[in-house]
């Protein structure tokens, strides 16, 4: 509605999220993003909640030199922090469900400015401006999953990445098709 001013992070933002509650593969979708990012040498932080972590309401953060000194503890920073930190080494992840002061706790710890931040789970977060919205789209219909948003919602989204199922999904109308395949 306008009423709240998101917050502008001194970074490029993109935003990963989905409008289905859970597998719609947001979490492999990220970990390409920030590996590739890196790949082109930039300086990459992920912004996370930490769902059913003890970081999701105190924060914290998992450093970029913490690879390959093993996973971080799920109980602390959550399973998708620990996953993330295994599959895309190099990055650093800022925990807590106030994702901006999160952010600020990451740019404290690393002393160097970000180049580009990756909000995990950003679809419905409206606290931080986004560069580029990117939705990952399941098969799956509002009677089979449940639903975190309206199907038409999908329209805000800059691009939108079918990750898995067999038939079109809901919201994800306007894709090109070349012989039959979706592009």
């Amino acid at each position: 509605l306008g009423v709240l001013k998101p917050v502008r992070l001194g970074a490029r933002v993109i935003s990963v999220g989905n409008i289905q509650a859970g597998g719609s593969g947001k979490t492999p979708l990220v970990a390409q993003i920030a590996r590739e990012a890196i790949e082109r040498g930039q300086r990459v932080c992920v912004l996370m909640r930490g769902y059913r972590g003890a970081w999701e309401n105190e924060g914290g953060v998992v450093h970029a030199s913490q690879s390959g000194s093993g996973r971080p503890r799920v109980e602390l920073c959550g399973d998708e922090a620990a996953l993330l930190h295994q599959e895309a080494p190099g990055i650093w992840i800022a925990v807590g469900a106030d994702r901006a002061r999160q952010y600020v706790r990451a740019i404290e710890k690393s002393e160097i400015p970000f180049d580009l931040v990756i909000l995990d789970d950003g679809f419905q977060n409206m606290n931080i401006e986004k560069d580029v919205e990117i939705l990952a789209m399941t098969s799956a219909r509002w009677w089979e999953r449940l639903y975190r948003d309206f199907p038409w919602s999908a329209r805000r989204a800059a691009l939108r990445v079918w990750t898995k199922g067999v038939r079109e999904p809901l919201g994800y109308a306007g894709s090109t098709r070349k012989n039959g395949n979706s592009s």
